[in-house]
């Protein structure tokens, strides 16, 4: 039983570094001995090292060693590399004085540190502490909480946020219908390392509600987690991923089988452009357009003559906007633009605003834009706090539909927009031959709306249009916009009934303008489904669709849109 310094050494008395060990000692039978507190205690070990994966520790030797700086001179430590390291260390001074132990030297920036005390007597776990990492990258450890000895397991984590990555094996995320698609996913941090503990789990819907794969997956064991799906109809697969006591963001993205075959579910009403043509004349034969453009001096730049103007529409209303127009002589190119859902904006900047060109960017909410940010988004909110119908949630964009045709938000802004179209088309500094539209959201939303109303863009840039194929849920299908189902129950048919008379798929059948439309495949909030719908039945001999894999809702240019767009 007993080797010491690789001796058997039975016949005399030894020391083990602490203690002296005598002959009677070690004459002790081995079924007695392993009742002793010590082999007890060789339970303990067994409980701490089993914690993590031991095996794969490496010692570290001598005061300078590049990981670990001692403030005492009995201890043993050892690393575990990888992500997310692990240190051991066993601390066995009884020195009562000097309780210190030392600082890792090798921390590294990013990651978390944890570390948990275990009593070698008891078998207990303190409760985990974590620690500061210096300037230096050194991570000071707590002292020993007596002067027994004791083991120290200092984890390295992580740190957030993290996020769910989807790797399809077609990397462009489309595939045909009844092909597999085979996906791996994985959780990193954003340095791009893998989270290697944790429990995550990730499912696949049939592009609404109805679960097709799901999957509780211990990072610890299984890094990644493995998909194969399928699916025989055009349509998509959405992919989530969620953490088990933990965030990950970016846990959704999509497989699309077929793209080119996915249609609208929509209803199309057989008077759909009869219905809006005769709107448009209705506007003109009720409420004078009465023009107002007022100089905004404190908005120009440079480059650009700023004005303040609006343009009347049914209901008392007005269409409320920004004109810039370049300095100097001449017919110019025009921009137009509609910002995404929310309070609008008050000025002009960014990709809508070049040398050279016209900008006319029109708010959809009927407020008057002049004075602080403050006193406008004071104006947007109080108006916004009124503007909930009896039928829908509190957003404007689906207010009205239970009532009528008319009496949804966009109705009035969209021919109130067509009709401000009209009138710079005839300004004598505009060429009406190079007005383009670019718009993102309900940007993009309003590129189809206005495409097919006025008809006279050269080129239109629709980002991730909204309102496309609301209608599609009523067939298992997630529609470009999920709020018509979140009416009232009582008015979800009569709400149906009108939205079709404002869903873009509808719109876009009318479009003869040169397009070029954008989706993210993980786009949850235009959802993307319904906007190929609406980009399959565009009428123009020129589109162009772009599926950006991995992409979320927002404004992402696809590499030469902007070329395209300006001429450039």
């Amino acid at each position: 039983m007993w080797l010491y310094l690789s001796n058997y050494d039975v016949k005399r008395d030894s020391h083990d570094g602490v203690e002296k060990i005598t002959v009677a000692d070690k004459a002790v039978h081995w079924s007695t001995a392993i009742e002793f507190p010590s082999a007890i205690q060789m339970g303990h070990m067994k409980k701490f090292f089993t914690s993590f994966d031991w095996w794969r520790l490496a010692p570290i030797l001598g005061e300078k060693n590049g990981d670990f700086a001692p403030k005492c001179d009995a201890w043993h430590a050892a690393k575990a590399d990888g992500a997310a390291r692990k240190f051991a260390f066993y601390f066995h001074s009884r020195d009562a004085k000097n309780l210190l132990t030392g600082a890792i030297t090798s921390a590294r920036g990013g990651r978390t540190y944890t570390a948990r005390w275990f009593d070698t007597v008891s078998g207990e776990w303190s409760k985990p502490v974590k620690l500061a990492r210096g300037k230096g990258g050194e991570c000071a450890l707590p002292p020993k909480p007596d002067a027994r000895d004791w083991a120290l397991l200092v984890e390295e984590g992580l740190e957030g946020p993290f996020y769910a990555r989807f790797s399809p094996d077609a990397p462009s995320c489309l595939y045909k219908s009844g092909a597999k698609a085979r996906v791996e996913v994985c959780v990193k941090d954003k340095r791009g390392n893998r989270l290697e503990k944790g429990v995550v789990e990730v499912w696949a819907d049939d592009g609404w509600t109805n679960v097709v794969w799901r999957r509780k997956v211990d990072l610890s064991k299984e890094p990644a987690v493995k998909m194969e799906l399928s699916r025989g109809t055009p349509g998509s697969l959405r992919l989530h991923a969620k953490g088990v006591g933990f965030s990950v963001r970016s846990g959704f993205e999509r497989v699309i089988f077929d793209a080119d075959r996915i249609m609208p579910l929509s209803p199309s009403p057989d008077d759909f452009e009869a219905y809006w043509r005769g709107e448009q004349k209705r506007l003109e034969r009720e409420v004078p357009i009465d023009v107002k453009k007022i100089p905004a001096p404190d908005l120009d730049t440079a480059s650009h003559t700023m004005f303040r103007v609006s343009f009347a529409t049914f209901g008392g209303h007005r269409i409320y906007g920004i004109l810039a127009v370049p300095k100097g002589e001449g017919r110019f190119p025009v921009i137009v633009n509609v910002p995404g859902a929310g309070p609008g904006q008050q000025s002009l900047g960014g990709s809508i605003l070049r040398p050279g060109w016209i900008t006319l960017m029109m708010n959809v909410h009927g407020i008057a834009l002049d004075g602080t940010r403050k006193e406008y988004t004071d104006r947007f909110n109080n108006w916004f706090k009124s503007y909930t119908g009896p039928a829908c949630e509190p957003r404007y964009q689906y207010v009205g539909y239970a009532q009528s045709r008319e009496a949804p938000f966009y109705h009035r802004t969209i021919l109130g927009m067509t009709r401000a179209l009209d009138w710079l088309a005839a300004e004598p500094y505009a060429n009406p031959s190079r007005f383009v539209y670019y718009g993102c959201s309900q940007g993009g939303g309003f590129g189809l709306y206005l495409s097919a109303m006025w008809g006279k863009f050269a080129r239109t840039a629709s980002l991730c249009p909204n309102k496309c194929d609301m209608l599609a849920f009523l067939h298992g299908r997630e529609p470009g916009s999920s709020h018509i189902k979140n009416q009232k129950p009582e008015n979800v048919e009569a709400a149906c009934r009108n939205a079709v008379y404002h869903d873009n798929c509808n719109f876009a059948r009318m479009i003869r303008t040169p397009v070029w439309m954008m989706y993210g495949t993980a786009d949850d909030n235009c959802q993307t489904v319904g906007g190929i719908a609406a980009f399959n039945v565009i009428g123009s001999k020129e589109k162009k669709l772009s599926l950006l894999p991995a992409t979320g809702h927002g404004w992402h240019k696809p590499a030469g849109l902007e070329k395209w767009l300006f001429g450039e």
